[in-house]
C-alpha cells in the first residue's frame, strides 16, 4: 500500500504539469502579430476586424474601406486564425499584408473624427434591412468598438476622396477616384510608418 507522502508527492508533481498544461493553453489563446507605433495587433484582434469588416459591408455596401481591404482580409479562418507556437508560412503571407490596414487605423487616430447620430441610426435600420450579424451591436445597444473603429476609418477616409457639395450624389466615376486616392494614401502612409514583426 503507498504511504500518505508518496501520494502526496505524486498529487504535488501531478498538479504542477496540470498548472503548467492549463498555462501553456492560456498563452496560446492569443498571440501577438505586429506592433503599430505603440499599438499591439494580435491575431484574435485581427479575426475581429475581418469579421467586423464584413459585417461594415453588409450594413454599407458602398463601403470605401471595404473596397480597398476586401482581398488582403480573404482568408481560411479555420486556418488563418489557428492559435499554434509558431506562425505558418500561410499566416506569414496574410498577416503581413493586414500591416497596411492597421498603420492606416494608427494614424486615423491623429484625428478627430465625427459619427453623427443620422449615420449611427441609419447603419441601425441598415443592420436590420440587410439582416447582418448582430455581433455588431452590444447589449446597450451601442456598436462593438472595432466595428465602430472602421465606422470612423470609413469617414476618415471619405471625407478625403468623396466631393461633399452633390447633396449625396456621387457617381461612380466619384466613387472609383475615391477608392484610388485613398488606396495611395495608405501606401503613403504605409511607407512612413514602421512595424515590428513578432515572427
Amino acid at each position: 500500500m503507498m504511504n500518505i507522502k508518496k501520494i502526496y508527492l505524486i498529487l504535488l508533481v501531478g498538479g504542477f504539469f496540470l498548472q503548467s498544461s492549463s498555462e501553456a493553453e492560456t498563452i496560446l489563446k492569443d498571440k501577438f502579430v505586429f506592433k503599430i507605433n505603440s499599438e499591439v495587433f494580435s491575431i484574435l484582434d485581427l479575426k475581429e476586424y475581418n469579421d467586423q469588416l464584413e459585417n461594415l459591408f453588409c450594413v454599407y455596401t458602398d463601403s470605401i474601406l471595404y473596397q480597398i481591404f476586401k482581398n488582403d482580409f480573404k482568408a481560411n479562418k479555420s486556418v488563418i486564425f489557428d492559435i499554434h507556437k509558431e506562425f505558418s508560412v500561410t499566416q506569414k503571407q496574410y498577416f503581413s499584408k493586414l500591416k497596411t490596414f492597421a498603420k492606416g487605423l494608427v494614424y486615423k487616430r491623429n484625428y478627430d473624427v465625427l459619427v453623427n447620430s443620422y449615420l449611427k441610426n441609419y447603419f441601425k435600420l441598415s443592420l436590420k434591412k440587410n439582416k447582418c450579424s448582430s455581433s455588431v451591436l452590444l447589449e446597450s445597444k451601442e456598436f462593438n468598438s472595432k466595428f465602430y473603429e472602421l465606422i470612423e476609418y470609413e469617414i476618415f477616409l471619405r471625407s478625403r476622396f468623396l466631393p461633399t457639395d452633390k447633396q449625396g450624389k456621387t457617381t461612380p466615376g466619384d466613387y472609383s477616384r475615391a477608392v484610388e486616392g485613398a488606396t495611395n494614401l495608405l501606401k503613403s502612409i504605409d511607407s512612413q510608418i514602421e512595424a515590428e514583426i513578432f515572427w
